[in-house]
């Protein structure tokens, strides 16, 4: 579309009225309407990185944003891109021959054969009731834990294999960009993972067995399945089984009460509409956050409370709707006069799943929001996310840290002890390392030689 007149231009084939109204309550029909006719496509792949990979929505022109849905369509439509020119098109083609005169129409949701999926995919052309569907979230087979996921080779005899040596300081690789200085005498830095006898990386690691060799082994600081903790697809389910399984009939809220209601858009979609449908008629807040569980970093995550939006969104890649905290504790920015969320970040380390031992780094940092937060604006990432490529925002991004919080926080928050909360949030942590070891891998985290007693008095 040319830059010239686009509102009223967006504004004729949206049908949206223009006539005596505020130039803000025409764009919010704008960003409405608009998923009606977005689409979208992605050209990055994994080698190219985060930002690379995010996906691109765009709205064709009067033509291609004029043609309709069918279940029985009589073209295809797909994005071209040329790479001479760097230019993207929409190209279209017959799929059976056509009478003259006969309407061009596409599939909006091709390749989708369920029908309550499609239902569910359909919604922002065609309304439908979902709330005869349960929302339920029984846990999927162990099949689901391991489906599409990189296989690990852990073979035999993870639990019988040499103690650390004591007769010398231990070797130790650092797999990051910077490594931090060791200072505890028991261990030597070096450079290779051939020579070391703790691998220390921040890589997902699969292959198991190439830590056994010569009557040696390499310690290293995950376990088999963790993905079952660290994927944000399996996440959720894991710590749904700290919980009843059961939703509260009046407030909706799911269980265990620290675990924000979430589905799987990619396999609960139609759970997903039923929840928010049932949501909307108690009145209740609807706001939710979508994440990709295959990327990082805040990229391609969105606050939405319209469900067009997010039943469009699932279309860009694999997503997570997470019920938005929208009561969320903020905590007073003197340096922007503003109360901002903030969020925290600690450190726990697991040693062994049988019996469980766990360790909680007592020092914490804080994340704080960059606006005044507010249950409005929701593509306004610095107002609603803590930890966003802020740089490209030219935003200075200051954490605070446990002794920089707690005095504030109470101070702003009076009976509330922080001592009490972080007990909580220490209980948390056991039941949620409770809910991973209580399972067999693929749905749990595996048995494992942990580092034992040498690196943990």
């Amino acid at each position: 579309m040319q830059v010239a007149g686009l509102k009223e231009r967006m504004c004729a084939l949206m049908d949206v009225p223009i006539e005596n109204r505020e130039e803000k309550e025409v764009i919010d029909d704008i960003l409405k309407e608009m998923w009606k006719f977005n689409n979208t496509y992605s050209i990055g792949n994994y080698e190219l990185g985060t930002n690379e990979r995010l996906p691109i929505w765009y709205v064709m022109d009067e033509f291609g944003s004029r043609i309709q849905h069918s279940d029985m369509p009589s073209f295809k439509m797909a994005p071209f891109m040329y790479g001479p020119q760097n230019l993207a098109f929409s190209i279209i083609w017959p799929v059976r021959d056509l009478e003259k005169g006969e309407e061009v129409t596409r599939d909006y949701v091709p390749n989708i054969q369920h029908p309550v999926r499609r239902k569910a995919l359909l919604l922002p052309w065609i309304p439908c009731d979902f709330t005869d569907i349960s929302y339920e979230q029984p846990e999927p087979d162990p099949s689901f834990f391991s489906a599409h996921r990189i296989e690990e080779d852990t073979g035999p005899g993870l639990t019988d294999v040499p103690p650390l040596p004591t007769d010398r300081k231990l070797k130790v690789c650092l797999d990051y960009p910077q490594s931090p200085e060791l200072t505890d005498s028991r261990f030597v830095m070096v450079e290779t993972g051939e020579e070391a006898d703790i691998l220390w990386t921040r890589h997902s690691f699969k292959e198991y067995c190439s830590l056994y060799g010569g009557g040696t082994y390499k310690y290293i600081n995950q376990f088999p399945s963790e993905q079952c903790l660290t994927v944000k697809d399996l996440l959720p389910i894991v710590c749904r089984r700290a919980g009843s399984g059961k939703f509260d009939p009046e407030t909706l809220e799911g269980s265990p009460k620290w675990l924000p209601v979430s589905f799987n858009l990619n396999t609960e979609m139609d759970k997903f509409v039923s929840y928010f449908q049932h949501r909307e008629e108690k009145g209740l807040d609807n706001v939710w956050i979508l994440k990709p569980w295959n990327l990082s970093n805040s990229a391609d995550i969105t606050v939405s409370n319209d469900i067009n939006q997010i039943v469009r969104f699932s279309e860009s890649g694999p997503k997570i709707a997470c019920k938005y905290i929208s009561d969320t504790v903020t905590i007073y920015r003197e340096d922007i006069k503003s109360d901002v969320k903030v969020d925290f970040r600690f450190l726990v380390f697991m040693a062994s799943k049988n019996p469980l031992k766990l360790w909680v780094y007592k020092p914490f940092s804080v994340r704080r929001g960059h606006k005044q937060y507010e249950l409005t604006d929701f593509d306004d990432f610095l107002r609603h996310l803590t930890y966003v490529g802020l740089y490209e925002y030219n935003v200075y991004r200051p954490g605070m840290y446990t002794e920089q919080f707690i005095e504030p926080f109470e101070a702003e928050n009076p009976g509330f002890k922080w001592e009490t909360i972080e007990a909580e949030i220490h209980k948390m942590f056991l039941e949620v390392f409770q809910a991973a070891t209580s399972k067999d891998p693929p749905a749990g985290l595996d048995i494992f030689p942990s580092l034992g007693p040498f690196l943990w008095y």
